[in-house]
């Protein structure tokens, strides 16, 4: 069974919820930043804007398949900004 969250997770200063459209541009921004993907699982991150304008779609529509790569916003509590990305994906291996 795919794992799931189904409320945003929040902190003090900073709120973890599923990608939204208006998050595209801080995406943009923080998937074309060498150091901030730095430790990505995956080697080849879209080179373009168009590369990162499909990945950020196929993301947001595959939330819902049961093989999804769960990648959520992080973004400041008082104005709802993206700041970054946090993701897990399953574990074939462990049956998770």
């Amino acid at each position: 069974m795919p794992a799931r969250i189904h409320e945003i997770i929040e902190s003090k200063r900073l709120i973890i919820r599923p990608l939204e459209e208006k998050d595209f541009t801080g995406f943009h921004r923080f998937i074309s930043n060498d150091k901030a993907t730095k430790y990505f699982f995956f080697s080849q991150k879209p080179a373009s804007y168009k590369d990162t304008r499909r990945f950020f779609r196929k993301t947001m529509k595959n939330y819902d398949e049961p093989d999804q790569v769960y990648a959520y916003t992080v973004a400041k509590k008082s104005s709802d900004e993206f700041v970054g990305s946090v993701g897990m994906l399953p574990d074939p291996d462990k049956g998770a």
